[in-house]
């Protein structure tokens, strides 16, 4: 087999290759993405349940401090 046949299967090779390991990056990215997505959405909703606790624990003391407040007349 002539050199530049070999050269030109070995290129093609090395070309497929990098075709497959570009595809392989690109899947691996867009389940990592996926992930951070789905993992990025458990916590905000934690972290909202856990404000909206804090806010209504807020509102309550609020209450209470303005009672205290009404009644020594401040």
């Amino acid at each position: 087999m002539p050199l530049k046949m070999v050269l030109k299967k070995t290129n093609a090779g090395w070309q497929e290759e990098e075709e497959e390991i570009g595809q392989q990056k690109e899947e691996k990215i867009i389940c990592w993405v996926e992930e951070a997505r789905q993992l990025y959405k458990e916590m905000t909703d934690e972290i909202g349940n856990v404000e909206d606790k804090e806010l209504g624990t807020i509102e309550e003391n609020w209450k209470k401090l303005k009672k205290s407040a009404e009644r020594l007349g401040i």
